[in-house]
C-alpha cells in the first residue's frame, strides 16, 4: 500500500504541476492573442492614420495649393536660369581690398563731421 500511496502522491504532484504549467501556457496564449488583436486593429487603422497625417501636412504646409505651386516652379525656373546664364566663379578668386574699406570709413567720418559742424553753425 505504501508504494501505491507514494506513486499516487507522485502522480498527483505531476498532474498538479502539469495543470499549473497548462494554466500558465493558456494565460500566455491569451496575452499573445490580445497583443495580436491590438496590432491587427492598429494595422487596419494604418491607412486612416496615414491619410490623417497627410491631410495635416497639407494643411500646415499648403504645398498642394496651386498658388504655392506656381511660386515654387517659378523659383525653380529662375534658379535654373541663373545657373545657366551666370558664369560660375570660385570664392577663392575673389580678393578683398581692405584699403578701400578703410578709405570708405574715413570718408564717412569726414561727412559726419562736416554735417555736425554745419548744423552747429546754424
Amino acid at each position: 500500500m505504501r508504494k501505491y500511496r507514494k506513486i499516487n502522491n507522485e502522480l498527483n504532484t505531476a498532474v498538479t504541476n502539469g495543470q499549473e504549467i497548462s494554466k500558465s501556457v493558456v494565460s500566455n496564449m491569451n496575452e499573445f492573442v490580445e497583443v495580436n488583436n491590438k496590432m491587427l486593429e492598429n494595422h487596419e487603422n494604418l491607412d486612416e492614420i496615414f491619410s490623417d497625417i497627410d491631410a495635416e501636412f497639407v494643411k500646415k504646409t499648403s504645398i498642394l495649393n496651386p498658388k504655392d505651386q506656381v511660386f515654387l516652379w517659378t523659383a525653380v525656373a529662375l534658379q535654373t536660369a541663373r545657373w545657366v546664364l551666370l558664369p560660375s566663379f570660385k570664392v577663392d578668386d575673389i580678393s578683398l581690398d581692405y584699403s578701400d574699406r578703410n578709405e570708405a570709413g574715413t570718408e564717412a567720418k569726414k561727412g559726419l563731421k562736416n554735417m555736425l559742424y554745419s548744423s552747429q553753425e546754424i
